[in-house]
């Protein structure tokens, strides 16, 4: 469960903005524009949350004292429109094996090649200089989870593929918690972060760690919502960071606009916690139920 500082539930609704590095620099003028306008329209839409989505290869590109200061921007304006952040390295592949998805971009090559040391220190870099800032509520630790099978992603998974995904995630965590100690981070789930059903027998064992779940036309192809993260709402706080739509007039389903929206189709992804739609509430907790404090979003870093 996620609540304030009063103890009442917060349901959280927002969408995804990109990757600020990747709009501020304008190498590539057909991304999208990059303004404290976007941050007006999302508050107008009635949003609470942005995401930002830092691409590996934008990330190397810059490198991290030019790429923060977008981000340190995004913060700012997120703060003056009373919206929270998340923050999302966004890559997609298993880090246990150091296997990423190749997606080429004619500016930045391949956008989520990485490494398991580039990811520690990525957080770690994050952790130091965000880790007691408010407005930034969550790290999210890694995008698409997904391991390749023989002709492509994502292969099947097993029980010991999900305890040494829970391993590597336990250990960013373990890098982060000295610099920010009450940071709740999300950790997704198997199939593009789509499958959580490993969570309830081996949940990751560390304090404040929210499930984050992605939902696509295409996800249940092998199991239902309900498996994957349906059931798990009702013990654990559940983070839907990613949905898209289907279009009945294409093969594939699209696929929300971040980062690499030029390549793809432009349906907007949005992200919210799973729950019962509403207001703030109370609630009396489940004994087996985390809970998550968020501080408001316009108060000054401790």
């Amino acid at each position: 469960m996620i609540v304030n500082e009063d103890g009442h539930e917060i349901v959280l609704r927002g969408l995804a903005l990109g990757d600020p590095v990747w709009l501020a620099m304008g190498e590539d003028p057909d991304i999208g524009r990059w303004d404290e306008t976007l941050f007006h329209a999302a508050r107008s839409w009635g949003a609470r949350v942005v995401r930002l989505s830092i691409h590996p290869a934008v990330w190397r590109r810059y490198g991290s004292t030019r790429a923060l200061v977008p981000i340190d921007q995004a913060i700012a304006w997120a703060r003056r429109h009373r919206l929270y952040v998340i923050i999302d390295f966004h890559s997609v592949g298993y880090p246990p094996d150091e296997d990423y998805m190749r997606m080429r971009d004619v500016v930045f090559g391949d956008l989520y090649k990485t490494s398991r040391r580039e990811i520690r220190a990525f957080w770690r870099t994050m952790a130091l200089r965000y880790g007691r800032e408010p407005v930034v509520a969550f790290f999210e630790l890694f995008n698409g989870p997904a391991r390749a099978a023989k002709h492509g992603f994502p292969a099947e998974n097993t029980a010991e593929d999900w305890k040494d995904w829970r391993d590597f995630n336990e250990n960013l965590i373990d890098i982060i918690r000295p610099f920010a100690p009450g940071k709740p981070v999300l950790v997704g789930g198997f199939q593009f972060a789509y499958d959580l059903s490993y969570v309830p027998r081996w949940p990751v064992r560390r304090d404040n760690v929210i499930y984050a779940t992605h939902v696509y036309p295409e996800s249940a192809w092998k199991i239902s919502w309900d498996e994957a993260f349906g059931k798990l709402k009702k013990t654990h706080p559940v983070f839907l960071t990613e949905f898209g739509f289907g279009d009945e007039n294409r093969k594939m389903p699209t696929r929300g606009a971040n980062g690499s929206a030029k390549r793809s189709s432009t349906t907007s992804r949005s992200a919210r916690s799973v729950g019962r739609p509403g207001p703030s509430r109370r609630r009396s907790r489940p004994a087996c139920s985390p809970t998550t404090i968020l501080r408001p979003p316009n108060r000054a870093p401790s």
